[in-house]
């Protein structure tokens, strides 16, 4: 998928936010990537991914507390990753470190590296947590989602004085896209003992706490060539090329018409964020796939 020294992602939280909540990142397509770190939302906003060193943490409710599974069976609405083999690592020298402490390290600590902070990084960190809030989303409401339908997904816990393990991403170039729109980090903890994991949405780290961004060389490439929104591999089995006929743009919906071929038209669904994202327009080469659960078959 994506060798070391490369941020990637795919999806965006501006399209989950606008309501799809369709997994479009298959986990099992990156199983094979060693040294794998990334975060994102499950599948129907029912849960959150995360990934640590290539072990998946996939959290839920259930019964009213956090679970956990260590699977690649999962799907994603968004994901942002990066396969990161060498950390450059610093003892944080603040007394009790927030988020935003840990940003500020981490921007000064990529600097120190040779990294770009201008572009997007991941980082981890190991601690103990004097106290942290975290979240795992549930939607449960079967309602069109919009932004004050997810704020009423998350299902919040507090933790105090635990080990804890996160993973990050820095950029200030993605609100919306793999951070929060108010955010420059995307951040996902992880307890010691593995048993919760989630979204971070606040922390207060003890003396002692280690943070590190990947070692020296990484994203050493141009991002042309290198980071950005994935060519995903998909577990779609039917893929169709084509070429786009038309655009209709409605209130939060579009529907764009791919020509396929042999007097076939397929019409999709999608939301207008997805047509600005894919930059899409009549005349483009494009690729209608399909996934379904079910078959129908009919006889006249």
């Amino acid at each position: 998928m994506s060798g070391p020294g490369s941020v990637r992602w795919a999806g965006a939280q501006r399209d989950v936010l606008g309501g799809d909540l369709r997994g479009h990142v298959d986990l099992e397509t990156l199983a094979s990537t060693p040294h794998l770190y990334g975060l994102g939302p499950l599948e129907g906003v029912r849960g959150e991914v995360s990934i640590f060193g290539g072990e998946p943490s996939i959290a839920r409710i259930e019964e009213g507390a956090v679970v956990t599974v260590s699977t690649w069976r999962a799907r994603a609405c968004f994901l942002v990753w990066a396969a990161v083999p060498d950390w450059a690592e610093r003892t944080l020298e603040v007394s009790a470190p927030s988020l935003d402490d840990i940003e500020r390290v981490v921007v000064a600590l990529a600097r120190e590296t040779g990294l770009d902070p201008d572009r997007p990084l991941p980082f981890r960190a190991r601690a103990t947590a004097v106290l942290a809030t975290l979240h795992v989303l549930d939607k449960r409401d079967g309602l069109p989602h919009n932004p004050e339908r997810h704020e009423q997904a998350k299902v919040r816990r507090t933790l105090e004085r635990a080990a804890v393990e996160l993973v990050g991403f820095y950029s200030r170039q993605h609100r919306g896209v793999f951070t929060p729109k108010e955010s420059n980090l995307h951040v996902h903890l992880r307890t010691e003992d593995g048993r919760i994991s989630g979204h971070l949405e606040a922390i207060r780290l003890a003396p002692g706490a280690r943070l590190a961004v990947p070692a020296a060389g990484f994203a050493s490439e141009t991002p042309s060539q290198q980071e950005g929104e994935a060519d995903m591999r998909l577990s779609a089995r039917n893929i169709i090329k084509g070429k786009v006929l038309e655009v209709k743009l409605g209130s939060t919906t579009a529907h764009v018409r791919i020509d396929v071929g042999g007097g076939t038209v397929i019409t999709s669904s999608i939301t207008n964020e997805a047509v600005e994202a894919l930059a899409l327009k009549v005349g483009d080469a494009a690729y209608a796939v399909i996934k379904a659960s079910d078959v129908m078959v009919g006889k006249d």
